[in-house]
């Protein structure tokens, strides 16, 4: 296994103990993916599966916005997926997958992700596109739900936010949210069943959070 992040501290901190194969670069950079993918296919000898999970968005209210904004957005969102898709599909087993970690932001459209959503929207385009262009291919589109402890709302404003939560509460979005540990065990057990039939596409999954029994 290999794993890239922007940070090279938290690669240590997250995988330091494994021998998983760990590659700093930042994913909107085209020379750095070339050489994260380059490492990664001379470790690894290929790829069966390739998962694109970086993401990032801005909590401001459209009249707020800047083009700086949309900019990060787009570029973590859907830049940087497209140009790891881009550089690993060449070394992707025939019976691979390529795995997007989507949002259901399009869906819910929240008050002040607006930039973020679109970056979401945005990238759902460019799978599809993926999977038009290259029909012998899996491309897998996850539809993330709230899930925590991320670092998503880190540089989030504390006035913004708390204005957000009650936006997002009167707009009748629900804030259950799923725990990240609970998320990866489960996307690597769907990841073995879909690589273990290579017969079958899947090409979208939805992971939500369950929400809990009336009292």
């Amino acid at each position: 296994m290999a794993v890239a992040a922007r940070r090279s501290e938290r690669l240590e901190e997250a995988f330091g103990a494994t021998s998983a194969v760990q590659v700093p670069a930042d994913a909107t950079d085209v020379a750095e993916v070339a050489a994260m993918v380059a490492t990664a296919n001379e470790a690894l000898g290929g790829f069966d599966l390739v998962l694109y999970a970086a993401g990032g968005g801005t909590l401001a209210p459209l009249v707020s916005t800047d083009p700086e904004s949309w900019a990060h957005d787009h570029q973590v969102n859907v830049i940087g997926a497209n140009l790891v898709c881009a550089a690993a599909l060449e070394h992707l087993a025939p019976d691979g997958v390529t795995a997007f970690v989507s949002s259901r932001g399009p869906l819910d459209n929240h008050w002040g992700l607006a930039s973020y959503a679109s970056s979401k929207a945005a990238l759902d385009t460019a799978v599809e596109g993926w999977r038009v262009e290259h029909p012998d291919r899996r491309f897998l589109r996850i539809v993330m739900g709230n899930t925590m402890p991320t670092e998503f709302a880190a540089d989030f404003a504390p006035d913004i936010a708390d204005v957000a939560v009650a936006r997002w509460l009167a707009q009748g979005i629900p804030l259950d949210v799923m725990e990240v540990g609970d998320v990866a065990e489960l996307l690597v057990e769907l990841f073995g069943i879909i690589l273990a039939h290579p017969g079958i596409d899947i090409p979208d999954v939805r992971l939500d959070a369950r929400r809990p029994a009336w009292s």
